[in-house]
């Protein structure tokens, strides 16, 4: 039975591994449609309904700054090495 329960622990952790998660500050909810553009502009992932993105290989230096955009919150800069340091961002 504990192996069991062991097995299944371990299965949820490695499902959510490389996944970050985006929720609204005030309410705790998932802020879906967030768009992750590079310095250049371009669009490399938008977040899911329950506001997950999966960080790809962006072919990106951990130096790179992203641009984080909702048109409903404030926009934000921030390092790509941050970004995959958390597992969610308000």
């Amino acid at each position: 039975m504990k192996k069991n329960l062991l097995i299944a622990m371990l299965l949820v952790v490695s499902s959510n591994y490389g996944q970050i998660q985006f929720l609204n500050e005030e309410t705790n909810e998932p802020v879906s449609n967030v768009k992750i553009f590079d310095q250049e502009g371009e669009i490399l992932d938008i977040s899911n309904s329950k506001g997950i993105i999966e960080p790809k290989n962006y072919k990106l230096s951990e130096k790179d700054t992203l641009n984080i955009f909702h048109s409903n919150f404030i926009v934000k800069y921030l390092p790509y090495k941050e970004l995959l340091a958390k597992d969610f961002f308000f």
